[in-house]
């Protein structure tokens, strides 16, 4: 377990030149914006504590069910280099977009504070973490009412009835169990 924290930890830290992309979050109507091409690893990463920021700030429905939507974008359980999205599919309502950007930039804002990061089993690189952030938050707030597309089908489109939480570290749960956990290999 250690060399897999140690090679998590490192692999967080590597410089953008030497990562081999594996996963790209985009936004398919605006050009303009740079996508966020990301490693295996560091993809993990994000999606961990983006799943750790959401779950602790999610107080409506439908935040909860952008929380389980992000945190379904597992790795470990879908395979590496299969979990890259289009912000534009991600579960939006039209009638409720402004209210979602707004929660979803906070706890991007969060996630660049670190809030929940004391669950990791390693330290992130905050300097790589929070470059990636701030690409993400780019992506989001760029999502208007006319880009929102349906879901891809994944199973983040479905969350698990009640939204149940992690017992341990307090994420929401997608259909395969705890991002953070699995992660882990718990």
């Amino acid at each position: 377990m250690l060399d897999r924290i140690n090679s998590r930890a490192l692999e967080s830290s590597k410089p953008q030149a030497f990562e081999t992309m594996a996963n790209q979050i985009y936004h398919s109507l605006e050009s303009d914006i740079q996508p966020l091409e990301m490693s295996n690893s560091l993809t993990g990463v994000i999606i961990e504590v983006i799943a750790l920021a959401t779950s602790t700030l999610a107080t409506t429905d439908s935040e909860r069910k952008l929380a389980v939507w992000l945190a379904s974008c597992d790795q470990s359980q879908f395979g590496s280099g299969m979990v890259g999205f289009d912000v534009c599919k991600l579960p939006w309502s039209k009638e409720g977009l402004e209210d979602e950007r707004s929660f979803l930039l906070r706890a991007i804002d969060a996630a660049q504070k670190k809030l929940g990061w004391e669950k990791l089993d390693f330290e992130p690189n905050p300097a790589h973490v929070s470059e990636r952030l701030l690409q993400l938050q780019e992506l989001i707030a760029a999502v208007e009412s006319d880009h929102i597309q349906k879901g891809y089908g994944g199973p983040g489109d479905h969350p698990p009835e009640g939204f149940p939480r992690c017992s341990v570290d307090g994420v929401y749960l997608h259909v395969m169990g705890c991002v953070v956990c699995n992660a882990r290999g718990v």
